[in-house]
């Protein structure tokens, strides 16, 4: 049996031909329409919780443009947030897309962006702030913290001595000074971008079309790294020819920004200002075909699980049942999966309960409290009912609802005797004679004895 977890292999420029799982070329390709058709810039937000197949849109996306020639980037932000400035690590990104584009190559495009680049980088350094602060509680700086800075402010430090007061005057005195040049300068990025994204724009049959930068894992970034990129974007990068889709929660964008800028901020008026359009993946409403469903099903096809055993499309139905009302992550149901084919490989040829193994192993992932309940033999059935909320599974399967209610009861109703079981739960009758107060703590011990993850 195997135990580790088909990948959903996305090549560079392969898109959705090869592997639609989650079925979302149509939403893909009415997504490219948008950004194709409209001719203003676009910055749109795929909103998403957390493990729901956004990262996997969002690579498959770029492979189905990049298949049409049309300039696509993808950016792992998350990857870069060791950066102190994200203007440093987007535009590196942008300029290694460039150079290895025929239609741009060592052009002329890509030389100015990187000229530019570099004076509206000096621009955006914080070095400013850093000087003040130790000049105003350490009383000197030395050339060391002005590395990169222009000679002005090496003159001025070499001028002003240890000076501190003096110091500070004529820093703030020079950027005064300096402030239309900055402008200036950042503006001059913006159009050397212009520039070379159209010129990138010309490697595609359907020209025009915008140089197309995702970004993704925006929600995994330190709080300051995702909102300075932001602000860059919307500030530098945002320009004619140039689109981006931010692929992110943008719950966690929203308490990013009350960390950073305080709880009383209106987060989401904050937040909302830096997108033009807020899009979501489209959910399938048939319970049995939703995104969950299929990677669940995905995962599992891998092992012998559903080809061998004839429980193991019950486990899989109460797994998928129960991911759905919990609103289970992909990562979760990743998890969970692993759990029911280390359960089974370590069981032989010994008969795996689908009442207890899924459910069991879906609170273990989901509420280890009620698991340990379990195991301790002090599960009630409220409890259960509230956890596996029943009542919901009517829309998947209303005669599966009634066997695992009936099920539950039967191991957990302190009232109900052998001979009672045996008359009103004929399904379950097999529990009439056994030990039903070890039952789950025996079940939850083999469970607890699997590894928490497995790794090959």
């Amino acid at each position: 049996m195997k135990i580790s977890q088909p990948t959903v292999t996305i090549d560079e420029d392969e898109g959705f031909e090869k592997n639609d799982l989650f079925e979302l070329k149509d939403f893909g390709e009415r997504l490219e329409n948008l950004f194709v058709n409209l001719d203003t810039p676009l910055v749109v937000a795929l909103d998403g919780e957390w493990g729901t197949g956004k990262s996997t849109f969002a690579k498959q996306w770029a492979g189905s443009l990049r298949s049409k020639k049309i300039p696509t980037i993808y950016f792992d932000a998350f990857a870069n947030d060791f950066q102190e400035d994200a203007f440093i690590a987007l535009t590196a990104e942008i300029l290694r897309c460039a150079e290895t584009t025929n239609a741009a190559g060592k052009s002329e495009e890509v030389s100015k962006v990187i000229s530019k680049a570099k004076v509206a980088g000096r621009v955006l350094m914080p070095f400013l702030a850093k000087a003040i602060m130790k000049a105003a509680f350490l009383g000197a700086i030395s050339t060391s913290d002005l590395d990169g800075i222009s000679e002005e402010f090496k003159s001025i430090l070499k001028d002003t001595g240890n000076d501190t007061g003096t110091l500070v005057e004529k820093l703030i005195e020079d950027r005064f000074r300096n402030a239309i040049a900055d402008r200036e300068a950042l503006e001059s990025f913006k159009i050397s971008l212009c520039a070379l994204a159209e010129k990138l724009s010309k490697q595609s049959s359907l020209t025009p079309v915008p140089l197309v930068i995702i970004v993704d894992e925006l929600d995994r970034c330190r709080p300051s790294f995702a909102l300075n990129l932001l602000e860059r974007v919307k500030h530098l990068f945002s320009v004619d020819g140039v689109s981006f889709l931010f692929v992110t929660n943008l719950k966690q964008l929203q308490a990013s920004a009350r960390k950073h800028y305080g709880h009383e901020t209106d987060a989401e008026m904050y937040i909302d200002k830096f997108f033009n359009i807020r899009i979501s993946l489209p959910k399938n409403t048939d319970p049995n075909q939703t995104t969950r469903a299929k990677y669940l099903r995905h995962i599992l096809s891998s092992s012998e699980i559903l080809a061998t055993r004839e429980i193991g499309e019950a486990i899989t139905d109460i797994i998928i049942w129960l991911s759905e009302i919990h609103n289970l992550s992909l990562r979760s149901i990743e998890k969970i999966a692993t759990q029911i084919c280390l359960l089974s490989a370590a069981s032989g040829k010994a008969r795996l309960d689908p009442f207890s193994t899924g459910g069991l192993i879906a609170m273990r992932q989901i509420s280890p409290s009620l698991f340990r309940k379990a195991q301790n033999d002090t599960l009630n059935q409220s409890e259960v009912e509230d956890f596996m909320q029943f009542h919901r599974w009517e829309a998947f399967d209303n005669h599966a609802a009634e066997m695992n209610k009936d099920f539950w009861i039967c191991l957990t109703d302190r009232n109900i005797n052998g001979k009672e079981i045996a008359e009103r739960y004929p399904n379950h009758r097999y529990l009439a004679n056994l030990n039903r107060r070890r039952f789950l703590p025996n079940a939850a011990k083999l469970i607890e004895q699997l590894p928490n993850s497995f790794t090959q």
